[in-house]
Parts: C-alpha cells; sequence; structure tokens
C-alpha cells in the first residue's frame, strides 16, 4: 500500500491528536522569572536540575536556583546569549 504524503501527515496528526486527548496533565505555574529586559531565546536545566540557564536578545545569559526562582548571576555575553551546562 501507497500513501501520499498528505495522508501519511493526516494519519500522523490524528494519532498525535488522539494520544494526546487520551492523557490528563496537570500543569500549574511554580515560578516566573522575569529578570531578562527583553525575550528569551533559550533555558536549559543543569544536569543536577539545581539550576536552570537562560539567554536571549538581552545580550546576557541568567543563571537561577530552580527551586526558589532566584536569580544567581548575571552573565553579559558579547556576542550571543546561547547557554549550555
Amino acid at each position: 500500500m501507497h500513501l501520499s504524503l498528505k495522508s501519511l501527515l493526516y494519519i500522523l496528526f490524528q494519532l498525535f491528536f488522539i494520544s494526546i486527548h487520551a492523557q490528563t496533565v496537570n500543569l500549574s505555574l511554580k515560578t516566573t522569572f522575569s529578570e531578562h529586559q527583553r525575550e528569551v531565546w533559550e533555558a536549559q536545566f543543569s544536569p543536577d536540575n539545581s539550576l536552570i540557564v537562560s539567554g536571549g536578545i538581552d545580550s546576557v545569559v541568567k543563571i537561577w536556583n530552580r527551586k526558589d526562582g532566584s536569580l544567581l548571576h548575571n552573565l553579559p555575553s558579547l556576542w550571543n546569549s546561547k547557554c549550555n551546562f
């Protein structure tokens, strides 16, 4: 049986839609990180899940305490705000 790309995408969408609606997800906002002056492009968790690093258009990389949301460090970036652990 040969399926067109359009048919295959339709089937995948339906399977994805069904799987999402079959699960109950309860989300709640724990902390708001609002110290960036402009849009945030990227955020990542540290390997031990204790820190979050974020960077964006304001050319500052920020390191946060994941548990309480406190800002730990501001690291100015001259070229971009790419952040990785």
